[in-house]
């Protein structure tokens, strides 16, 4: 399994929990959001359903996240995610290097 794939299995496995995902930004600097992966599902709404597969297909590689910090949804490219800490427990997938490396940063 592929680690974006490992990163999305893991999101999608927190249901309503909170998590701290930290990632590289396209300017090259570190953020860290604290997330709830579920929380679309309750509070999008007028949403229509082709729109939303249109946007999967299209870039499969955005997760769309609730973001507790700014209150809104935010989209994150899992291609950058450079750790999950969830249910106190810190699961690191890339280096900031390789994100570099691999996303032209």
């Amino acid at each position: 399994m592929s680690i974006t794939a490992q990163i999305v299995d893991k999101l999608d496995s927190l249901g309503n929990r909170f998590a701290k995902i930290e990632f590289v930004k396209k300017d090259g600097s570190i953020r860290e959001l604290i997330v709830q992966r579920a929380a679309e599902k309750y509070r999008v709404t007028g949403t229509r359903p082709e729109t939303t597969e249109t946007r999967r297909r299209n870039h499969p590689e955005l997760v769309n996240v609730y973001s507790v910090d700014s209150g809104g949804f935010r989209s994150v490219d899992v291609r950058t995610v450079l750790s999950i800490t969830a249910d106190g427990h810190k699961t690191e997938y890339r280096t900031r290097d390789n994100v570099a490396l691999t996303m032209g940063l």
